[in-house]
């Protein structure tokens, strides 16, 4: 019955989402997207990514096999230097772009809206899961209602900004 109850609730809460989002006419952001809203999400992004870098940094020889060393180094080196690159990058570019506002167009509002609404569910979900304690079907349910759209919706972002650097 659990279960069922977070579906609901995660069911909910993208509806209500949705309803915002119908509600909120794009042009509204567009106007509002001020350098400080850019600097903002930089300097979270690449705040997320320093701390994520340092505390799931690491990388040991002591395994007692090659397997262990190698998990070891994809899962925590390469990994930790892969959310580092994809946070900090993007968040050095929202900071040129807050700092030039002949730089703002369709493209980089875009991946500010999409990048700010990924984190919005990213927080969300860690904050609904919190909040409903079960026998870890949470993280399950908040990896995919939650961490994985969130993923993707920055995942365009990304490729947004991208287009929006090499367009030229």
């Amino acid at each position: 019955i659990r279960c069922n109850d977070q579906i609901i609730s995660s069911m909910l809460i993208i509806r209500h989402a949705h309803e915002l989002a119908k509600l909120l006419n794009i042009n509204v952001f567009t106007k509002c997207m001020n350098k400080s809203l850019y600097k903002i999400t930089a300097w979270i992004l690449i705040t997320a990514g320093i701390i994520y870098a340092i505390t799931h940094l690491y990388f040991s020889f002591g395994g007692p096999t090659i397997a262990d060393r190698i998990y070891e180094f994809g899962f925590g080196f390469l990994f930790s230097v892969l959310i580092f690159l994809l946070s900090f990058f993007p968040g050095k570019y929202y900071l040129a772009i807050s700092n030039d506002e002949s730089k703002h167009n369709k493209l980089t509002n875009s991946s500010l809206i999409l990048t700010i609404v990924g984190l919005a569910v990213v927080v969300a979900t860690f904050i609904l899961m919190q909040l409903n304690p079960s026998d870890g079907w949470e993280w399950m349910y908040g990896l995919a209602f939650g961490i994985f759209p969130a993923g993707f919706l920055y995942a365009i972002a990304v490729i947004l900004l991208l287009v929006n650097k090499f367009k030229k």
